[in-house]
């Protein structure tokens, strides 16, 4: 195992980096970075009702759920919940739950099943969680506060923890998408592939607060680089998941080499695992 210090923190993300750079990522890099940036997000976050259809998304893009809510069907709902009222989501399931049946045209029965279900509680769960504060000035005040040290922000990720459809991974996607650039996702690529036993052994399968141990560790090499944790989370998730676009690879990456040659995913991976491979031997 790479032994865990500042040195090697750094150098393993400094590193991850410069190998991205080299192999035709920089312009889907900055365009990740770019995205990113707290006050770009932010500003497209005005309301607590915008947050919310933010929050909705993010839960169906957990899992498999994404495959029964695609991208046309939540477009469709989306509309629907921005000129929706908050609390009356906060108040009573069934208004997320008739919304939604609006929508899709689908049975009460069939939306009591487990992927529709889960989303139907998760709007109404995160509806009450975000009417917790005044105004969206309120919440960005409080994540704000929280998130200036590594164990207050995770107890932010907790709390959003309660709500049906958000684990620790997706409740810090959601919190980078809403322009807290001080999170980092524990994505399943970089817990197991990077910082796991496939990469330096800093994180293995049977740790406990594993999820938590990830987190601090991109917040450590946010701070050495000076880097916003929202970068250092994505060089690491491009690098070792091989995607470089925000649409999961439907189509391949518009990145290319130099020569012009798309630089498929499979070659991008193995790239990556060479240079993991050549700094764990020389560490």
């Amino acid at each position: 195992m790479v032994p865990l210090n500042d040195k090697n923190l750094k150098e393993l993300i400094e590193g991850a980096y410069q190998l991205l750079l080299g192999i035709g990522g920089r312009e889907a890099l900055n365009c990740e970075i770019d995205y990113y940036k707290r006050e770009n997000l932010r500003s497209a976050f005005p309301t607590l009702l915008q947050v919310h259809v933010r929050m909705c998304d993010s839960i169906r893009n957990s899992g498999k759920m994404r495959l029964v809510i695609n991208d046309n069907i939540f477009d469709a709902i989306k509309k629907r919940l921005i000129n929706a009222n908050l609390g009356n989501i906060a108040r009573d399931k069934d208004v997320v739950k008739q919304l939604v049946a609006n929508v899709t045209g689908l049975s009460s029965r069939e939306l009591d099943k487990r992927s529709w279900k889960v989303f139907i509680d998760g709007a109404f769960c995160g509806a009450k969680w975000l009417l917790k504060f005044v105004n969206i000035d309120g919440l960005y005040g409080h994540l704000d506060a929280k998130s200036s040290q590594t164990v207050s922000a995770w107890s932010i990720v907790i709390d959003l923890d309660d709500i049906r459809g958000i684990g620790p991974a997706i409740a810090c996607d959601f919190l980078k998408e809403i322009g807290m650039d001080n999170f980092g996702k524990p994505d399943v690529h970089v817990m197991d592939n990077v910082l796991g036993e496939k990469g330096v052994g800093w994180l293995p399968k049977n740790m406990k607060n594993r999820e938590f141990r990830c987190f601090s560790i991109m917040r450590r090499m946010s701070e050495l680089t000076q880097w916003s944790t929202a970068q250092v989370d994505k060089i690491l998730w491009m690098g070792s998941s091989g995607r470089w676009d925000k649409t999961l690879d439907d189509k391949e990456s518009n990145c290319y080499l130099g020569s012009g040659r798309v630089l498929p995913i499979p070659v991008r991976k193995r790239k990556f695992k060479d240079f993991l491979s050549e700094f764990i031997a020389e560490h």
